[in-house]
């Protein structure tokens, strides 16, 4: 018998629906801290939102396959 944690099912869509909201507010958090025009402000907030766009990049290939 294998443990819930193994099969696929509502786990998995419950994490990769997780994965984009976050990866979704990493983006506007980053937008946010540009927005403030402060050279510490432009350099984190380009940093949150190519992290965001990273994780929705990754989650996306990982969901078709791409491995």
């Amino acid at each position: 018998m294998t443990p819930d944690s193994a099969r696929p099912g509502r786990g998995s869509q419950l994490h990769a629906g997780l994965t984009r909201i976050l990866s979704v507010a990493m983006i506007l958090i980053g937008v946010a801290l540009v927005g403030r025009l402060s050279a510490q402000g432009i350099v984190v907030g380009l940093l949150f939102v190519v992290a965001g766009v990273g994780r929705l990049y990754v989650s996306a290939r990982l969901r078709r396959g791409g491995g």
